[in-house]
């Protein structure tokens, strides 16, 4: 027998003698054949294990590696053909992995509870196999494919086996071997010391065997782990274990206890293990009248159950159900959620939906519901009585966690997803005495109170994801969206985000949606969730499972299912005849057995069964459900019918007190009609929990079914239908006089069916802002578009201001060809109703958006029209704000002067209005342009700039002054303090997900590590700042510095023709200024004289020379292409460069500036054959090199210098730079792994010139 051991090191034995694999290759490949045990395609196995060759290299090299391991095993080990290899199922091979696996999979059925003789035999076998972790200390360079493969099943089987030390604790417990099990459970905690409920066992085992010691020990020992590993406190389950082994109280488990994990209570505690506090919630009772039976839908479960149980292994994933309304979705993953709860104790399920009336334009309505109930908001939910006690005690333990991870990873989400002022209230009544996470919660929350912030939407969505992400890896998610097809637009973008980050996150998404209401929106575009859903289906698959029709076999089984579900007597004729009526609808199907029973024409005999009455007559049955529903109502008093009806103006979920002002009833009548006669007796309501409004709250309920509301409501004439509409809107304006903006939405929405257009579009407008704040900008347009269209005629006060919303919206969205039409609109309407603030504003975004576009005679243009129409209007922040964006405008153009000019007089009307962020942005372009001018006292109100960004949180600007103050530090040469500072910004990012300062600061560190001879590390950075732009447009702003330092790096390592590819296009694009063009034109005619084109090469030096001259300011980037010119005197301009060198100098007098000026007169005296001159110059070059750290640039000044000593017949003088040269460029040449880098670069023209000065050929 062949044994391979795959725990540690992989290893092959034939009858106890060690066979070596020598390929590395062979061993990973046996490794993989082996786990997986199935036949893969040649293809696949070529691409996993050989990724950069070709495909019929790559096939040629598996042949060769199968041939090797038939060699070692015999003939008969593998099955392959020209298509597929597998290993022989009949091949006698033992291998520790599949017997571990095998092991625990026999024992899978007994759930948590202490396992059989037989079964912890096998555990503990399995456990004795696991050594150590899978191929530990084995790695296959540059096959990534395989290293994720072997990362995953690491990770699996570090899962799977501390599920059996669990189990084999848990059993050991039971039969009272203490010692047993806590030797188990000490392994489980050396498998993840981080692991709290193992923790927690340990320390109840310690105690209840009389090791107080040990326990007192192990607690203080995870308290530091948790401490120094991730700054936070024990969970409050652990805290209060700890304080009853103080106190002397943990005593040893009864029998009836003994299944629950030691340490944690259980769901009912009683004695001294009170159970978590939870919030008063009115949990539905098993059996009660509004429990919904759930029947078979078997096959549907069994696949949901599949989906959860891969995202448990930690491949996260999404599920969608659609189908009518009335098909089950909402039951079915109610059920699911339900079951799921029960088979997995450590998963935490949390819900949101869609709103039939609100939803489309309240932003992030589903997501914000699931953030509430993950933050402990389990009093009153939106799904109200299907949240159950278990559930919600989960959700509530999960509380300190949630607020640990929105301080740590999605600051930004308060009060957008989850109000701050309710998470404290909730955290105080969590933790009474006081806590750590309490404590950094109040201080936020009093924070973002004294400095609101409009967030940025790719932030939000980047810190959702977060959290989520976060809390998956203390507990596993389950996320339940139901009527996906009411969603806002905001959460589907969040959506779409979220679902595409789940790979090896432990988080499943169940959604649910209606196929038919998925129509096009206006212009004849998709739904944006079909396009969501498209997209699904291409990443991860089917991930459809469609309710729209049972077929015969499964409606019959469905109609038995639910027959079956209570005691009956009914025969099979009575079950034919209900599947002839409904084929199977459930909807259908449940309302007539309700319509039966509530007739009389069901009855209960004495022994509860259900029985048939002797007439039953089925034609007399409706044929369709809105006929069921229409008898149902008809029963219903006129008083009743009038609630109902009011109350479906309102939605499917209503509020009681909206109703009962609308009707003039008193609330507690009414109150009692809902819950007793419309709820228990007719069963058309339920409650929904509470909602608050103030200090009040509101009683919310909810039709039984959609169906019900929606035929309400079609029976209303549309003139009842405006009516109801204002009348239910002035009561909610009423009620939510205190926070009108927490229903907002739903009085534009009520106003709008009304014809209400005045207060309609007031509602709208503050819709609008409100959404913009949260940075869901789609449904902020919406708001603004809709006010727009039902803008009262009689008026046009305010409309240009609300036209300028929409355009900005519109700017930001990337719909520029709108937003300027847009803009263009409200200023000609702001001119002819003389609101010269609104036309002000106008023509400064215009400014912004025609530069952006490229055309930047219209952008200053329109900078000046909102100055001079502003101008009139002393003193206000339109105008402060119109001449800090004219001061960003001359920075950007190279007029450094005007833009100082213009920025000190908007600095100081911003002083005066205490404008904070105006004063941030003047801080920041001012002292860029300073700085751009050589005065380096820039950098001081760059520094001011970026405190005070930061004091307030505004990402945007904090992102810019990062940047520009780190620029400043690079020219001035202090390198380590703008690494530093380049760190911080990129950790910024990471906690803001400010993306945008993503590319430029790994671009810059990459730049940095480059010039320092650090070039190991730069190329991973140039990797991440391209992948960071990649989405961007090549010639964008941010894809431009990268491809410049990309140039670089090509040029420097002798890959000229990659250079010149990559240079071109870019310079191809509307690229026009001084600084980037310059610097890329310089790369380029580096590239091209390398590449043997010197006419292309001077041509480039030419327009580099030509455009220095005529600007006012040079850039320190255009010092390398200067030198450039010098070092290959391009048509003989190095004069001309050189002029330009000195004159940059003297602008910036900088170290690297001086050390590019004596590196080029240099040059420039060596081609004019001035040996002593050209010696001294680079000589003090290489010196002023090395002082900056420069290895490349110094061996190239060495290069020079060995030239000119070579004229001056100073042989061994030549001999000593060159020397010097070669030893640098060797230790740069150590870093490069890639051996095409490596290559190129020994053939480089300066390390071959470098090799000839040496005498090395």
């Amino acid at each position: 027998m062949y044994k391979l051991t795959l725990f540690g090191l992989p290893a092959l034995e034939y009858s106890g003698v060690q066979r070596p694999i020598t390929r590395r290759k062979a061993r990973a490949l046996l490794a993989y054949l082996a786990v997986t045990g199935k036949s893969c395609s040649r293809e696949s196995l070529a691409a996993m294990f050989w990724p950069e060759s070709g495909p019929g290299r790559g096939l040629a090299d598996l042949s060769r590696i199968l041939s090797s391991l038939r060699g070692l095993l015999g003939p008969h080990s593998l099955l392959a053909d020209r298509e597929r290899v597998g290993l022989n199922p009949d091949f006698d091979l033992w291998v520790d992995v599949v017997q571990f696996r095998r092991a625990l999979q026999a024992c899978s059925s007994a759930g948590d509870a202490p396992l059989d003789p037989d079964c912890r035999e096998r555990l503990e076998a399995a456990a004795g196999l696991y050594r150590d972790d899978f191929l530990a200390g084995f790695t296959l360079p540059g096959c990534p494919a395989f290293d994720e493969w072997q990362l995953l099943q690491t990770e699996d089987l570090r899962r799977e086996l501390g599920r059996a030390l669990d189990r084999l604790a848990v059993t050991w417990e039971a039969h009272s071997d203490l010692n047993r099990a806590a030797a188990f459970a000490r392994r489980r905690v050396g498998l993840d010391p981080l692991h709290e409920p193992a923790q927690r066992r340990l320390i109840a085992l310690y105690a209840r065997s009389g090791q107080q010691a040990a326990a007192h020990r192990q607690y203080q020992i995870f308290v530091r782990l948790l401490e120094e590993e991730l700054g936070v406190e024990p969970e409050p389950e652990t805290r209060w274990l700890y304080e009853q082994v103080r106190l002397g109280k943990l005593r040893p488990r009864s029998a009836e206890s003994r299944f629950s994990p030691a340490g944690q209570p259980g769901p009912e505690p009683a004695g001294d293990e009170p159970a978590a506090p939870v919030p008063r919630f009115d949990f539905p009772q098993p059996g009660s009248q509004n429990e919904q039976p759930f029947v078979a839908r078997e096959r549907e479960l069994a696949r949901l159950a599949g989906c959860l149980d891969d995202a448990l292994a930690g491949n996260g994933s999404v599920i969608f159900i659609l189908g009518g309304a009335g098909r089950g979705k909402t039951a079915l993953l109610e059920e699911f959620a339900r079951r799921a709860q029960q088979a997995h104790p450590d998963l935490t399920a949390a819900g949101g939906s869609g709103s039939t009336f609100a939803g489309a334009g309240d932003p992030f309505l589903p997501f914000r519901e699931v953030m509430s109930q993950l933050a402990g908001g389990v009093s009153a939910p939106r799904s109200g009585g299907q949240l159950s006690r278990e559930q919600a005690q989960r959700l509530w333990a999960l509380l300190p966690h949630t607020v640990q991870a929105l301080l740590d990873h999605g600051p930004q989400l308060l009060d957008v997803f989850v109000s701050g002022r309710q998470l404290l209230e909730r955290a105080a009544a969590f933790a009474p005495a006081g806590a750590g996470w309490l404590d950094a919660l109040q201080k936020e929350v009093a924070r973002r109170q004294g400095a609101p912030e409009v967030a940025e939407q790719s932030a939000i969505f980047g810190q959702f994801t977060s959290v989520l992400h976060h809390l998956a890896k203390i507990h596993p998610l389950l996320i339940i969206l139901d009527d996906l097809q009411w969603m806002d637009q905001a959460s589907i973008a969040l959506l779409f985000h979220l679902g595409r980050r789940l790979a090896g996150s432990r988080i499943l998404i169940a959604g649910a949606y209606r196929p038919d209401e998925l129509v096009s929106v206006q212009g004849g575009e998709p739904h944006p969730l079909t396009r969501v859903l498209n997209e699904f289906k291409r990443v991860y698959g089917d991930v459809f499972m469609d309710l729209a029709g049972l077929d015969q076999v499964e409606g019959r089984a469905f109609i038995e299912a639910l027959v079956d579900s209570r005691p009956n007597r009914l025969d099979a004729a009575f079950r034919d005849a209900l599947y002839r009526r409904t084929e199977g609808y459930p909807l259908f199907a449940v309302e007539l057995l309700r319509e039966l029973q509530s007739r009389g024409d069901l009855f209960q005999d004495e022994s509860g069964r259900w029985c048939a009455g002797q007439e039953l007559v089925w034609e007399a049955l409706p044929a369709r459900v809105e006929a069921v529903i229409a008898r149902r109502v008809d029963r219903l008093t006129p008083a009743a019918l009038e609630i109902l009806r009011t109350a479906s103006v309102e939605g499917e979920v209503f509020t009681a007190e909206v109703v009962a002002r609308v009707l003039n009833m008193d609330e507690r009548a009414l109150l009692r009609e809902l819950t007793g006669v419309l709820g228990k007796q007719h069963r058309l309501v339920r409650e929904r929990g509470e909602r608050k409004a103030g200090s009040d709250y509101l009683s919310a309920y909810q039709f039984g079914h959609a169906l019900y509301q929606q035929y309400l409501y079609r029976q209303l004439s549309p003139g009842e239908r405006r009516r109801l509409h204002r009348a239910v809107a002035g009561a909610l304006a009423e009620l939510y006089a205190g926070d009108p903006d927490a229903v907002v939405v739903q009085l534009a929405q009520h106003y709008t069916a009304g014809a209400d257009w005045d207060r309609a579009a007031a509602c709208r407008v503050r819709a609008g802002d409100l959404a913009y704040q949260k940075a869901s900008l789609t449904a902020a347009a919406d708001h603004y578009q809709a006010a727009l269209e039902h803008w009262p005629e009689a008026g046009t006060a305010g409309k240009a201001g609300v036209l300028c919303k929409l355009g900005e919206c519109l700017w930001v969205l990337g719909r520029q060809v709108q937003a300027v039409e847009t803009l263009q609109t409200g200023f000609d309407l702001a001119l002819r109703a003389g609101d010269r603030q609104a036309a002000g504003t106008a023509q400064r975004l215009l400014g912004r958006i025609y530069w952006e576009l490229g055309e930047q005679e219209r952008s200053g243009a329109a900078y000046h029209q909102a100055l001079a129409v502003l101008e009139d209007e002393p003193g206000s922040e339109e105008l402060a704000w119109a001449l800090a964006g004219l001061s960003n405008f001359y920075m950007h153009m190279g007029d450094y002067d005007e833009s100082i000019r213009t920025g000190e007089r908007a600095l100081a009307m911003a002083r005066s209005l205490k404008a904070e962020e105006i004063i941030i942005q003047c801080l920041c372009d001012i002292g860029s342009a300073l700085s751009s001018k050589g005065d380096w006292s820039g950098l001081d109100m760059e520094q001011e700039s970026l405190e005070r960004a930061l004091a307030i949180n505004r990402p945007h600007d904090a992102g810019r002054a990062y940047l520009y103050l780190s620029e400043g530090l690079i020219y001035l040469g202090r390198y380590d303090q703008a690494r530093s500072l380049l760190e911080e910004a990129l950790a910024y990012t990471r906690r803001t997900q400010v993306s945008f300062i993503a590319g430029d600061a790994l671009r810059f560190l990459a730049e940095l590590d480059w010039l320092t001879g650090r070039w190991s590390s730069a190329l991973a950075w140039i990797k991440q700042a391209a992948s960071s732009v990649e989405s961007d447009p090549p010639d964008g702003l941010a894809g431009t510095s990268v491809s410049l330092t990309s140039g670089r790096m090509y040029n420097d390592l002798g890959q000229a023709e990659q250079a010149r590819r990559q240079l071109s296009r870019v310079l191809a694009g509307p690229v026009d200024s001084l600084d980037p063009r310059a610097a890329l034109l310089g790369e380029l005619a580096r590239a091209e004289a390398a590449l043997g084109r010197p006419e292309a090469a001077a041509a480039a030096a030419a327009e580099i020379l030509e455009r220095a001259a005529e600007a006012p300011y040079l850039f320190p980037n255009v010092a390398v292409a200067l030198l450039v010119i010098c070092r290959q005197n391009l048509d003989g301009a190095a004069r001309s460069a050189v002029l330009q060198l000195e004159r940059l100098d003297r602008q910036y007098a900088t170290p690297a500036s001086a050390a590019c000026r004596l590196e080029g007169q240099g040059w420039l005296v060596l081609a004019e054959g001035d040996g002593a001159k050209a010696a001294d110059f680079f000589e003090q070059a290489a010196g002023r090199w090395q002082d900056l750290g420069h290895p490349y640039d110094q061996a190239r000044a060495l290069s020079g210098l060995s030239r000119a000593r070579v004229i001056l017949a100073d042989l061994e003088g030549a001999q000593s730079a060159a020397r010097g040269a070669r030893a640098l460029v060797e230790s740069l040449a150590a870093q490069l792994d890639d051996p095409d880098h490596l290559s190129a670069f020994l053939s480089s023209a300066l390390v071959q010139e470098i090799r000839a000065l040496t005498g090395d050929p």
